[in-house]
């Protein structure tokens, strides 16, 4: 949540990562407005405004204006990105570039553009060879913030911040901008004074929105916890009660509430308010399609909206940030792959990014690939062209351009499904769908969209390969007498109910050591020691710390693990997979919601019981069983090695999802549907 909008990674937390900061400084006149409010959009306020404020209580000298014909470039290239050609936008800037070397606004813009296509690197030398230039281009300095946020180089970046404030203390973005690294890092309360700051300079509703929405993505204590919920929905209900008006979300907010699904509450009130906040204050997020505003109004649809294609097959579009290397692409490249292709075909969209293989698998194996623009409006036009049956979004809540995306009407069917398991909220999502493997019985209280239950294990998982050199204990600094417990996921994962049952397992066995995953923050895991400490100090004294490491030695990690220890309430999935891929048993406690049951059903599915906790303690007594008794480990990894085939290219859950692509659309299709002739 409050996170900047990657350009080639995100995680979870990611991750889990969200928003495109810019500033709204003037740097010239004419179309250097219309960059600055497609990097920050400021609500209509105008050029002289801007400079005024901006400058105001500074030392910044006048600028020169920028020339003509610098300007006229500006405008073509802008031209050519909103016609979806971004390459060719950026080769006429270089070439501009070229021309006028030292005209600082080139580089500048020409760093903005870089950085909208995801090659940050370039945006950074071009914004270094602007503040060359100009010493003093505070703009520069923030825009070039974001590409290293983006890169990881978050000391970099914190330092381009605040030297834009050294130079300008009352600069909007550099507060705004600190105030969203201080948000990804963790550090709420110093985000909210940079928010504060930055209001009582200019107010601004996406940055009051933004502060609203922060959230800890590690908390101090359980009461940390649920005071910090609480504060949540209040802060939302007195944000729903203002009047405001937001012209681009996108540029505005660009902010989700991420960290809210790890709460372990049903949060499904709150999405709701969020949806009809948003909805009230930017009507542009309302976008209906044209060929579909009749559908949108009455629920009919006339048989030449959307019509079939010429071999009579409905067509299906799947659009994510994360369809590369990252648990969504690994969820979905089975079922692009394998999804039978005589009733559908299949639309992939890819968001503005740089590709990986995973992308280009997509690419090789859809019927389809269509690269999307990455502001908003474009990018709904584009999928609106393709005149969607079905719109299916993998991941809605990861990152905010696919959450205001989902806003929009552009398939008669749109439907989402448990990348990040959490309801949307939003309106226009008909169809959350799940698994009648996940689900409890009452799960429908969950989500504000109808819950389609339905048969498999999400999708076809590509069974991975095993790396075919495998280092022993000794490689990681542990001993083969240690009892390695590996809790292999994101720290936002480890509820504060989740301590107990740690400090419980590590108390009860001398040799054991708690193997987690190094999270990138270094606050985050001082925060859950102190925690974990509170509870036995000798516990936290024996958490051992593993490097983020490429897949391959994940998998390692994995395979010189003793138990895996699922997170609870919210578990995993990918990686309690590839756990059972390497025979390593994983302790799990099923909770209520969907984001804790994933691990339950892989067992079941392999028709093993044993590791299936009923309680905390009995969760504790599985692990310290596992983990000190050798033979009856080696039992259950023999029977997870036998069975662990069920796991993987599944072929029921793709006709399961055939079938509901096809049933979801039967019910809105109108009695003659017409196919449309391809040329």
């Amino acid at each position: 949540m409050g996170k900047r909008q990657p350009g080639s990674s995100a995680s979870a937390s990611s991750s889990k990562k969200s928003q495109t900061n810019v500033t709204a400084v003037a740097v010239g006149v004419g179309v250097i407005a219309l960059v600055l409010a497609l990097l920050f959009s400021s609500g209509g306020t105008d050029q002289s405004s801007l400079r005024s404020s901006s400058r105001a209580g500074s030392n910044l000298a006048p600028r020169p204006p920028v020339p003509a014909a610098v300007q006229n470039a500006f405008n073509r290239a802008d031209q050519l990105y909103s016609q979806g050609n971004p390459q060719a936008a950026i080769e006429a800037l270089e070439a501009v570039a070229r021309q006028y070397p030292d005209v600082p606004e080139v580089h500048y813009v020409l760093a903005f553009h870089y950085k909208r296509v995801g090659d940050n690197a370039k945006s950074i030398d071009a914004n270094r060879r602007a503040i060359e230039l100009r010493p003093t281009y505070i703009e520069a300095f923030i825009n070039m913030g974001v590409s290293q946020e983006r890169m990881q180089l978050r000391a970099d970046a914190r330092k381009s911040y605040e030297t834009a404030l050294e130079i300008h203390p009352d600069f909007f973005e550099g507060h705004n901008s600190l105030a969203i690294l201080d948000s990804d890092e963790g550090r709420v309360a110093e985000a909210k004074r940079h928010y504060d700051r930055a209001l009582k300079i200019r107010f601004e509703p996406g940055s009051l929105i933004k502060k609203t929405l922060l959230l800890p993505p590690v908390y101090t204590s359980k009461q940390h916890l649920v005071d910090s919920w609480r504060a949540f929905g209040s802060d939302l209900e007195a944000l729903s009660r203002r009047s405001m008006q937001i012209n681009d979300a996108q540029n505005q907010v660009g902010a989700v509430p991420f960290y809210l699904a790890y709460t372990g509450f049903n949060n499904r009130p709150l999405m709701e308010k969020l949806y009809a906040m948003y909805s009230r204050a930017s009507p542009a997020l309302n976008y209906v399609a044209p060929h579909l505003k009749t559908f949108a109004g009455t629920g009919v649809l006339a048989p030449t909206d959307v019509p079939l294609d010429s071999q009579g097959r409905i067509r299906v579009g799947i659009v994510s940030r994360h369809l590369r290397w990252h648990s969504i692409g690994k969820l979905m490249r089975g079922l692009v792959a394998h999804v039978p292709r005589d009733k559908l075909s299949i639309v992939v969209f890819f968001p503005a990014q740089q590709a990986d293989d995973t992308s280009r698998f997509f690419e090789s194996k859809a019927d389809k690939f269509v690269k999307l623009p990455s502001e908003l409006d474009f990018a709904r036009r584009k999928i609106a062209e393709e005149k969607l049956h079905v719109l299916l979004y993998p991941d809605i809540g990861m990152e905010s351009f696919t959450y205001f995306l989902a806003y929009s009407r552009l398939a008669p069917v749109q439907c989402v499904t448990h990348g990040h398991p959490s309801t949307t909220g939003i309106a226009t999502i008909d169809y959350f769908v799940s698994f009648e493997k996940y689900e409890n019985e009452d799960a429908q209280q969950f989500y504000t969209e109808k819950l389609a239950r339905i048969k498999g294990l999400s999708s076809r998982y590509i069974r991975p390969e095993i790396p075919k050199q495998m280092r022993p204990r000794a490689a990681f600094n542990l001993s083969a007498d240690d009892h390695v417990y590996l809790a292999p996921q994101s720290l936002f994962k480890f509820h504060p109910d989740y301590d107990t049952i740690l400090a419980d397992i590590l108390d009860a066995d001398p040799a054991g050591k708690l193997a987690i995953i190094k999270e990138r923050h270094k606050g985050w895991g001082a925060i859950f020691l102190e925690r974990l400490a509170k509870l036995s100090p000798s516990a936290a004294d024996r958490v051992f710390w593993l490097e983020r490491v490429p897949n391959p030695v994940f998998m390692n990690y994995l395979a010189i693990a003793d138990v895996i220890l699922d997170p609870y309430p919210f578990g995993g999935d990918t990686s309690s997979r590839e756990a059972f891929l390497m025979g390593t048993p994983v302790v799990t406690l099923p909770a209520d919601q969907l984001a804790g049951r994933y691990t339950q059903a892989f067992y079941r599915t392999m028709g093993i019981e044993d590791c299936i906790a009923t309680s905390p303690k009995h969760y504790v007594e599985i692990a310290l069983r596992l983990a000190n008794d050798r033979v009856a480990r080696k039992s259950i990894a023999n029977r997870i090695l036998t069975n662990n085939h069920k796991l993987f290219d599944d072929q029921e859950v793709v006709k399961a999802w055939e079938g509901f692509f096809l049933q979801s659309w039967q019910k809105v299709a109108p009695a003659a549907t017409t196919k449309r002739s391809r040329t």
